[in-house]
């Protein structure tokens, strides 16, 4: 009677908005890792519409729940079938995880699959993109999000013309805090900053990505005091690294990233994810 799927999250390097008022080619260019950690989203049949969300990570007695989301009950809304919804993730919210992204594209395709509405993976990937532009939740993850890799989109929206470069070297983060996405989308003057701190072409390598992002975070002024001095003590130690876009955080490559970053806070361990969503059965990822 129900279905889980699960979608992996996204962590920005660096972007490029545009803006039109067609949501289909809205949204930004720019570069990402999708990472194997993300939202777990479980649809069910239902007389009327309800949500339910749970933040939680398993290693640490940290707990958050609440019980609405505008862009979920958008995105249904769009869809026609009242539906519960219950969201899973084990990674703080609103940190430049792209978890709002992950939690459309998986009810989307939730949905689609419970109730058979013949809808295409790009058909489920332009509502969960449309939801997130109209919100101004994000930008480019959606896009990203639809497979795994390291991510240069070059053009906006989900017609994005992707290069996916395949890696499965560890990825530590550290999240200091987060950023309201909304607040700076909707924030166009320091559009020109990041138009002069954007590359100028897609990286080859993970560690040509880490230096366009590192780049990037130091010219558009996002780089704060205390992230700036982290990035420094990554690449004092031979470690690639940058900030997550859009968060208060650091992203590095390799194994030993770790252990660098656990000593400024709490740190997250995860990998290139391999795929985009996949349906779950009985907790475990499908193809």
């Amino acid at each position: 009677m129900k279905v889980s799927v699960f979608c992996p999250g996204h962590i920005t390097g660096y972007f490029l908005p545009f803006y039109s008022d067609d949501p289909d080619v809205s949204g930004s260019c720019g570069a990402g890792m999708v990472i194997d950690r993300g939202v777990t989203i479980t649809v069910s049949p239902a007389d009327t519409y309800s949500f339910f969300g749970i933040q939680h990570h398993p290693d640490r007695d940290v707990s958050f729940s609440f019980d609405s989301s505008d862009i979920i009950r958008d995105l249904v809304e769009r869809l026609g079938i009242p539906v519960s919804v219950l969201s899973v993730t084990d990674l703080p919210l609103q940190s430049g995880y792209g978890l709002s992204a992950a939690a459309l594209l998986a009810t989307a395709h939730g949905i689609n699959m419970r109730f058979q509405l013949g809808l295409s993976d790009e058909d489920c990937a332009r509502y969960a993109h449309r939801v997130e532009i109209d919100h101004k939740t994000g930008l480019g993850d959606v896009a990203a999000c639809m497979g795994g890799g390291l991510v240069c989109r070059k053009k906006p929206g989900i017609h994005s013309d992707s290069i996916r470069i395949r890696d499965t070297g560890e990825i530590a983060v550290l999240t200091l805090g987060p950023i309201p996405t909304t607040e700076i989308l909707e924030n166009k003057i320091g559009l020109r900053q990041l138009k002069r701190a954007f590359p100028t072409s897609c990286p080859g390598t993970c560690q040509e990505f880490f230096r366009f992002s590192r780049q990037f975070a130091l010219k558009s002024g996002f780089l704060t005091d205390r992230l700036k001095d982290i990035i420094q003590a990554c690449t004092r130690e031979g470690i690639e690294s940058s900030m997550t876009m859009l968060g208060e955080g650091v992203f590095a490559y390799g194994e030993r990233a770790a252990a660098l970053l656990s000593r400024f806070g709490d740190t997250e361990v995860m990998h290139i994810s391999e795929t985009g969503p996949v349906i779950m059965n009985n907790g475990v990822k499908t193809t």
